[in-house]
């Protein structure tokens, strides 16, 4: 037997949520008068997205990329393409080829003066913006194969790779979060 603590006394703390740094003189609320914008926003361009993806179902508009800003051109993936647009006009510059489809989510990344580009399959692909040549690539694997048990025997179950997230890239290596999709 192991008699309980005695308990501890529970004494109020100043609260300095809003204060930085435990200073109230850096209060993070502050009063000011702002004036109101114009609420009609002003339309600079349009661009119309040509990709089509093609499938058993038929021919359908591509599922698009996040926009990528770099050096005042604007990037996006849509099936098998990367998209150069200009900045202030919104015209095509140029269209880079990709490795595999970006199929239904790609977040495209830059970093070390490459844009990274997720494609179907758990497959990046590096292009360099100003030429939109492709610098490397790490292949896709395509599918995670898991043996399940069926009755006496272990049948393998085939699961398509797809990327899910944001590229993350530290100390020179990618960090790309897949999942297997079941059904």
């Amino acid at each position: 037997y192991e008699p309980p603590e005695s308990p501890v006394a529970l004494t109020p703390t100043p609260d300095w949520w809003v204060a930085f740094r435990g200073n109230l003189n850096n209060n993070l609320a502050v009063k000011k008068d702002m004036p109101v914008p114009d609420a009609t926003p002003t339309l600079l361009w349009n661009s119309f997205i040509e990709e089509k993806s093609v499938s058993e179902w038929g021919t359908f508009p591509a599922a698009i990329s996040d926009l990528l800003i770099v050096n005042d051109k604007i990037f996006y993936a849509a099936d098998n393409h990367l998209v150069r647009l200009n900045k202030t006009t919104g015209e095509r510059e140029h269209v880079a080829e990709l490795r595999n489809s970006i199929q239904y989510l790609s977040r495209l990344a830059y970093a070390y003066g490459m844009i990274l580009v997720p494609f179907d399959g758990g497959g990046l692909q590096a292009i360099d913006p100003d030429t939109m040549e492709t610098v490397w690539v790490a292949e896709s694997i395509d599918v995670l194969q898991i043996y399940r048990p069926e009755g006496d025997e272990w049948i393998p179950h085939d699961y398509p790779i797809q990327s899910l997230g944001t590229t993350y890239v530290t100390d020179g290596v990618a960090y790309m979060p897949l999942t297997a999709m079941v059904g």
